[in-house]
């Protein structure tokens, strides 16, 4: 159960980052004037909703391991 809380802890960190990345990003993309750098932001927007994608799966399959394990 240590472990578990332990890496438990630590993907909540990493998705709490990637999460508040993602809504300053959206908060730009709102803000910005679809004539001014919106492409960059789009890139950004485009890759940081697959890497929050990439760890919401790296928790579920996580969560089943641990499940399993019980």
């Amino acid at each position: 159960m240590d472990d578990f809380m332990a890496e438990a802890i630590r993907l909540r960190s990493e998705l709490n980052g990637i999460g508040n990345n993602f809504n300053q990003l959206v908060k730009k993309l709102h803000m910005t004037p679809r004539t001014e750098g919106i492409e960059k932001l789009l890139v950004s927007y485009e890759l940081d909703k697959r890497s929050l994608l990439r760890h919401i799966e790296k928790i579920q399959l996580f969560i089943e391991e641990q499940g399993a394990k019980w």
